[in-house]
């Protein structure tokens, strides 16, 4: 399966002065797209953690920076998982503008938890399931 696309555009509350948006906006941009990536495989955010029985938190977050992004510009996010281990998963987003222009790629990787003790536990067989279409690695 190829990477799952996310569009979006920079609106003008998410640029500085200079009208580039800031570096940190780029983490909330590729976690939109993981939002709306983990909804289409049928695992959706709101859905309480204690109904899921399990967590997805970060446990690393990084972000190379190619060009300046400036308000108005269209992007789309391509969203793949890179490796998916016993208790952890990590997914790249590339940050693209409407041409092809390369902006951003960020990596993250999520550790699946117990919500009650906050202690790894394995990734569940139906989660597994759905991200693993999106792997490339």
């Amino acid at each position: 399966m190829s990477a799952f696309e996310h569009a979006l555009t920079v609106r003008f509350h998410e640029v500085d002065p200079a009208g580039i948006v800031f570096f940190g906006r780029i983490f909330g941009y590729a976690h939109d797209a993981y939002e709306a990536w983990i909804r289409t495989v049928g695992f959706p955010l709101e859905v309480p953690i204690a109904e899921r029985g399990y967590a997805l938190p970060l446990a690393h977050a990084e972000a190379d920076f190619h060009s300046p992004i400036r308000g108005g510009t269209e992007l789309r996010v391509f969203l793949e998982v890179l490796s998916i281990g016993t208790s952890s998963f990590t997914v790249r987003s590339r940050i693209l503008g409407k041409e092809g222009m390369r902006h951003a790629t960020v990596e993250t990787t999520h550790v699946c938890i117990d919500p009650a003790g906050g202690r790894p536990r394995p990734i569940p067989d139906d989660f597994r399931a759905a991200i693993e279409p999106y792997r490339t690695g």
